[in-house]
């Protein structure tokens, strides 16, 4: 039985690719990166997600499953979750989360990610959500307190 390794990282990782669009942003230890967006607007919150390295021996570790835990308010709705690993898109789905708490795991599959440095093979993976902002009040605001990925 090959073994299980669970990596996770703390919301407060967030990353806005569109920081200028955001009208708050707090990145608070306690429940991680908070952000509030104008009504009618989209962005892109990338959350790095450490992936074990193989130092002797296999070349490959498997991704079977990640995870998102992230708080939408009634006006703001993930749309969208790209997985990458360096450059090339290796997870990509439409949903449809909005006015709850997403602790969801996504089907990862079996992804084999080569362990050798150099180019996209050696990158780490990011997950990648897709925020939309709607009309409404109060402003739309997502809380993202951290995400995940089960490797072996």
């Amino acid at each position: 039985m090959a073994q299980r390794h669970d990596y996770w990282t703390h919301g407060i990782a967030t990353v806005l690719e569109s920081p200028q669009l955001a009208q708050l942003v707090q990145h608070r230890s306690d429940i991680g990166t908070v952000i509030e967006q104008a009504a009618n607007t989209g962005a892109w919150f990338h959350i790095p997600i450490p992936t074990p390295s193989v130092l002797a021996g296999d070349t490959t570790i498997s991704l079977r499953d990640f995870a998102l835990v992230a708080t939408v308010n009634d006006n703001a709705k993930v749309d969208l979750l790209h997985l990458r690993r360096g450059k090339d898109l290796v997870y990509n789905k439409g949903v449809s989360f909005v006015a709850t708490l997403i602790n969801q795991t996504f089907g990862g599959g079996t992804l084999a990610i080569p362990t050798s440095a150099g180019g996209s093979s050696g990158c780490g993976i990011t997950l990648s959500v897709h925020v939309a902002f709607l009309s409404g009040t109060p402003r739309g605001r997502v809380e993202f307190h951290g995400a995940g990925a089960i490797f072996s």
